[in-house]
């Protein structure tokens, strides 16, 4: 969902304006995808912080009292509210600034990419697939470039 990519692909698949093609796409995901899912991403990102801070509370190699102290200390120490805030925070200004690498940096949903076909000419159900052969076929050098950008450093390229 990288503009890169779906601006290679658009010229793929000879969308026409494909500039208008990307801001539609962006605006769709801005406005319709994650401003309608934002209290359930928020939600989700909330219970994988609390999942986070839950697992690194050490309580093994103690005694059984040791354990159940450290974990009241850890269980103390998360603040439902806290985390809240600070999420609701981030997506309310990512939001607000209808910047979408923004979005897409804190945006959580794997299926989005099977909502755009209809901006390139094609059915919705049809955009994966037609990146997979062209990722499969002769335009595998060009969309792994433009994808290990996006990787972390340690995945070789």
């Amino acid at each position: 969902m990288v503009e890169v990519l779906i601006s290679f692909v658009a010229k793929r698949f000879a969308t026409e304006r494909v500039e208008q093609t990307i801001e539609n796409i962006k605006g769709h995901v801005i406005n319709t995808k994650f401003a309608n899912m934002i209290e359930l991403q928020l939600c989700q990102s909330v219970v994988a912080e609390i999942k986070y801070q839950l697992s690194c509370i050490e309580i093994k190699n103690k005694s059984e009292e040791e354990a159940k102290n450290t974990l009241q200390k850890g269980l103390d120490s998360i603040s439902y509210n806290d985390i809240r805030n600070e999420r609701e925070i981030i997506f309310r200004q990512a939001l607000e600034s209808n910047d979408y690498k923004s979005i897409l940096k804190i945006f959580n949903e794997k299926g989005i990419s099977k909502t755009i076909g209809e901006f390139m000419g094609i059915k919705n159900e049809e955009y994966q697939g037609k990146v997979i052969t062209l990722l499969k076929g002769e335009c595998y050098e060009e969309i792994a470039s433009i994808l290990s950008a996006y990787l972390p450093d340690e995945i070789p390229r």
